[in-house]
Order: structure tokens, then sequence, then C-alpha cells
């Protein structure tokens, strides 16, 4: 399918973030979670139980690896 049809038909298109309607977080948890790390205070373990994801989602959204659209 070309670009134009598979975004009309709703299967492509920008999903990042809270378009993905999989999302655990939002936009404004996940620039806290990276301002809490930041400051040392917080391991990677709290502040997944804090936001209720696995600590493997906080690892990646500290390091840059996931949520790229907000750094």
């Amino acid at each position: 399918m070309k670009k134009r049809n598979i975004e009309y038909r709703g299967y492509g298109g920008d999903r990042r973030g809270t378009k993905n309607p999989s999302a655990k977080l939002t936009d404004d948890q996940v620039r806290e979670i990276r301002k809490l790390y930041a400051t040392s205070e917080y391991s990677q373990t709290e502040l997944g139980k804090r936001f209720g994801v696995a600590q493997s989602i906080i690892y990646r959204i500290v390091r840059g690896h996931a949520w790229t659209h907000l750094l």
C-alpha cells in the first residue's frame, strides 16, 4: 500500500507518545520521569513503581531510547 492509502485507512501515521493507543504514560509524565531521575534521588525501579510501568521502560525513557520526540 502506498503511504497515503495506509494513513487514510488508519494503519500508519505518527504513533509516537500519547498518539499510540497503547501508551501508558503521558508526555508530561515522561518529562517528570526524566526530571526526577536527573536529580539522582530516585532509582529507575522506584520511578517504575511510582508511574506504574516496568523498570525497563524507565531505562529506555531516561537513556533516550523511548519517547524520543520529547528530547
